[in-house]
């Protein structure tokens, strides 16, 4: 909320994160902070091996809130898809 943009986008590094809890309602207890900030745009994982029950139970907790949640292999994949979908990015990011 203190941001003076008007979009805030998150890059979520998973690359040390052995597993993510897979109750529903511990992963939306975590997850919601940033999948209901005022000011979302979208929230970017890299790095994440889960299995198929991670991801699932983490793309249902990001639809339920409407938000604009993908996950990548890796970091530069990320930031290349955050510039295409947000060219003004590319005067601030490598």
């Amino acid at each position: 909320e203190s941001s003076p943009h008007e979009t805030v986008h998150v890059l979520i590094d998973a690359t040390q994160q052995t597993s993510h809890p897979t109750d529903f309602m511990t992963l939306a207890r975590i997850l919601n902070p940033v999948l209901e900030h005022p000011k979302k745009g979208w929230t970017l994982e890299y790095g994440r091996t889960g299995d198929f029950k991670e991801r699932l139970a983490i793309s249902a907790v990001a639809r339920l809130r409407r938000s604009k949640y993908r996950t990548f292999d890796t970091l530069e994949a990320a930031i290349n898809y955050l510039v295409e979908i947000d060219p003004k990015l590319r005067e601030v990011l490598p």
